[in-house]
């Protein structure tokens, strides 16, 4: 039975296609502003901008895969395959530093260690700590916050493993290290790669950490040719090295999940055994899965909760916290309503119409995660400038009045921009659970004498009430969480959380931004929260009162 005949998809078609134009535009006008520039700057980028940066950007890429990816690497081991004490909640809480942005972490160390922190002023007759403003100090701070990417990858992959790898390798004279690192870690390398991909994604994708720790990379002198130089074309011709780049480490990390069924040959899966560790090396295990989690979470939330605690009585709070924090909910809640709205219509569309060409075209919209913020914003301010000036000259020609700027410098091409950034945590998601629901149900509706609509509302919709959800309070935290699209897109006298504490640590009183830092932090560990109970469940998963279970049926019922 033919759906197209049926009709009732007018409202989810137009909904598809704003969903691919505001994703792909930014990137087509980003290559369009590239091709209308000169050669004139690039003399000058050559010489003294892009030989410095790209240094520091695969320096830093360099260092992130080393660090992060062996300490992601290890936790995920000594989780996996080893009993020390404190395993249990260590296997709960290493996903907490994700709920950190990067800019903040940084924002954080600096101020403990810095010439003027607190512990060089105590260890200043005692040793002197090296600089945290160096290519040293930003490794370290974007590996702490990008390990969990490689240790949630590799703990799936390791969950899944048949305990027979590692016997077989022990019958065959391997030592249980031996057994691990021959065939069980080898195993898990597609897992590996995945993980570390999403890490240098996020390192490459980076823009206040990096500039805040005197770490010029690409995404820095994209903005810095932009707004410092003032070239757009230059600019735009920089971003699309930087796209080339996150588009590999994209295609290697798809290829990677391509690959992963290989540590996994059954579905029924007996998890390996965990040896016991005694003595020195348990109390080795424990001192180093517990430093880290101080270093990368526990020491910067304290002293995010103090620093905030003892700013109560001089902060300004109407300024420096209640409006940020009301622009910053406005902003994310229709931004991730929005989204939602957008994927949930694709989700539709993909569902009745999966072998069209927009259908598949909606799988590459949600490449606009991988794409830095600097990149996404710098294309959608010459897309939507275009489109503002187009509209001025046609209002012109047929009534003589200037319609001026319609979206440029509104709240609009920020939301848009969101939509382009953040449309695949809202969409992959919806789309996967879409592709769980067996289509059968459709054609049994379809017999009945339902037509699409109907089928939407009553047998679909209910299936991905609880998904939709999910992705709506992922997608505002991220929202909450973003800098650079905020920073350069919002309207003139608009501060955000983000923006306010980028503000004032840049001009070294990170102290009056403590509030809005810690109301982001809250908004993380939300989310990291969500990401525990509904996605990634340790063995002894938390369970819900009876009590919020009603609320949520009453909520998620058909």
């Amino acid at each position: 039975m033919s759906v197209t005949k049926r009709g009732g998809l007018s409202a989810i078609t137009p909904l598809s296609g704003l969903a691919c134009v505001l994703c792909i535009v930014p990137m087509l006008s980003l290559l369009t502003v590239a091709l209308r520039g000169d050669a004139e700057l690039w003399p000058h980028l050559l010489r003294f901008v892009l030989p410095y940066a790209l240094r520091d950007t695969l320096l830093l890429a360099a260092g992130v895969v080393i660090v992060a990816g062996a300490i992601g690497t290890a936790l995920a081991s000594l989780v996996s395959f080893t009993e020390f004490p404190g395993r249990r909640y260590v296997s709960a809480l290493a996903l907490l530093p994700l709920a950190f942005p990067i800019y903040l972490h940084a924002f954080v160390y600096v101020e403990l260690l810095d010439s003027a922190g607190p512990v060089q002023q105590a260890l200043r007759d005692v040793v002197r700590l090296p600089e945290i403003r160096s290519l040293a100090g930003a490794i370290a701070i974007f590996s702490l916050v990008l390990y969990p990417y490689v240790y949630v990858t590799l703990r799936l992959a390791f969950a899944g493993q048949h305990s027979g790898l590692g016997e077989v390798a022990r019958t065959l004279g391997c030592t249980p290290w031996q057994a691990f690192r021959r065939v069980q870690l080898p195993a898990a390398r597609p897992a590996f790669a995945a993980g570390i991909s999403l890490a240098l994604m996020e390192a490459l994708a980076d823009f206040g950490a990096s500039e805040y720790l005197g770490v010029r990379t690409i995404a820095y002198s994209v903005y810095s040719t932009w707004v410092t130089r003032g070239s757009l074309p230059a600019a735009a011709q920089i971003a699309l090295l930087l796209v080339a780049a996150v588009a590999t480490l994209a295609f290697i990390e798809h290829v990677a999940r391509r690959r992963a069924a290989f540590s996994q040959k059954s579905n029924r899966v007996t998890p390996s055994r965990r040896i016991a560790l005694n003595g020195t090396k348990a109390a080795a295990a424990a001192l180093f899965v517990w430093g880290i989690l101080a270093l990368a979470f526990f020491v910067p939330a304290v002293f995010l909760a103090w620093t905030a605690a003892g700013t109560l009585s001089t902060v300004r709070l109407l300024e420096d916290f209640l409006y940020p924090l009301a622009t910053t909910l406005a902003l994310a809640v229709a931004a991730a309503a929005f989204i939602a709205v957008l994927a949930t219509g694709a989700g539709y569309y993909q569902r009745w119409h999966h072998r069209s060409f927009m259908a598949r075209l909606l799988n590459l919209c949600g490449m606009g995660y991988a794409i830095p913020g600097v990149v996404l914003a710098l294309g959608a301010l010459f897309a939507y400038t275009t489109f503002d000036n187009l509209l001025d000259r046609i209002s012109r020609s047929v009534t003589g009045y200037s319609t001026g700027l319609v979206l440029s410098g509104t709240a609009l091409v920020l939301i848009f921009a969101y939509a382009a950034r953040f449309f695949a945590v809202g969409f992959g998601p919806v789309s996967a659970r879409f592709h769980q629901i067996n289509r059968s149900q459709d054609q049994v509706a379809l017999t009945l004498g339902q037509g699409p609509p109907s089928i939407n509302r009553w047998v679909l919709l209910p299936q991905i009430t609880a998904t939709l959800a999910a992705a709506w309070l992922l997608l505002l935290v991220d929202i909450v969480k973003e800098l650079p699209i905020t920073l350069l897109l919002r309207p003139i006298g608009i501060e955000t959380l983000a923006t306010s504490l980028y503000g004032h640590a840049s001009r070294g009183q990170f102290e009056d931004g403590s509030l809005a830092a810690l109301a982001i932090l809250g908004s993380g560990v939300a989310a990291v929260a969500i990401l525990q109970q509904l996605i990634y469940r340790p063995e002894q998963p938390l369970r819900a009162s009876p009590g919020i279970r009603k609320v949520w049926y009453a909520i998620t019922r058909p």
